[in-house]
């Protein structure tokens, strides 16, 4: 596996549209004003003002700097960031998230669990930690649970990429190959240099009897990591499909 590609895979930095649904959320949820006096109730403006203010000042000095160190892979520097961030304002669900990250990274899997749920609980709706749950749940081969929290996920954003891919590895795993192709495809499109994905869609494709796109796999998989054990396994299954393929462009 690539270096940084865990990092990415597992990235919980809000998307701009996520902070934007957030605040429209936060507008929608505003009580009716009854107006007094000349109807700007100034007060109130400059507490919500000063709360939005405190908040994106957290998110600006501690986690995305946090992120950045993450991706990076300086685990600490991360970790002692999201304390410092969790100890200024404990209800924030992209904190806790950030640190089931990084306990999933250390394979600290209860951690990790508990994180990502303390996140859901502070917001139920909160996307990244669902495909947190979905992805510790996979390393932990738990797997009809682990798809329950990946098909949250892509229920809340159905272009998350990542997991779409924990969810097609899921099914991989459980030899489920015509649910698991759609979800791996689509990732490949996007992360087409991972040194695995292509060889993992060729086995899937092959176990479905779609020989041609199984084929067509396999060469891509040379292409991007010929030297590892799926490039290997890939190798061996163009020579034992060429005939087959052989045979249909003759046909055709």
């Amino acid at each position: 596996m690539e270096r940084g590609f865990f990092e990415d895979l597992l990235s919980t930095h809000p998307r701009t549209s996520v902070r934007i649904e957030e605040i429209q959320k936060m507008i929608s949820n505003i009580q009716p004003i009854s107006i007094s006096g000349d109807g700007t109730q100034r007060e109130r403006f400059q507490r919500m003002k000063a709360d939005l203010e405190a908040k994106n000042k957290l998110y600006l000095e501690y986690y995305d700097p946090a992120v950045r160190a993450f991706q990076n892979n300086n685990i600490a520097e991360a970790e002692s960031l999201l304390v410092k961030a969790i100890q200024e304002d404990q209800y924030q669900p992209a904190f806790h998230t950030l640190q089931g990250f990084i306990m999933l990274k250390r394979k600290a899997y209860s951690e990790a669990e508990r994180y990502f749920k303390s996140a859901v609980n502070i917001q139920n709706d909160y996307e990244p930690a669902y495909r947190g749950l979905g992805a510790l749940k996979y390393y932990r081969e738990e797997y009809p649970e682990g798809i329950r929290y990946l098909k949250k996920s892509l229920t809340l954003f159905p272009q998350d990429i990542s997991s779409h891919y924990f969810l097609g590895m899921t099914y991989y795993k459980m030899s489920n190959y015509k649910s698991a192709i759609p979800h791996l495809d689509l990732f490949s499109q996007v992360q087409s240099k991972h040194p695995e994905i292509h060889g993992i869609l060729g086995i899937c494709y092959e176990e479905v009897g779609q020989f041609s796109a199984a084929y067509n796999e396999y060469i891509m998989q040379l292409q991007v990591a010929p030297d590892n054990k799926m490039g290997k396994h890939s190798s061996q299954r163009i020579n034992a499909l060429k005939p087959y393929i052989e045979k249909n462009k003759t046909e055709r």
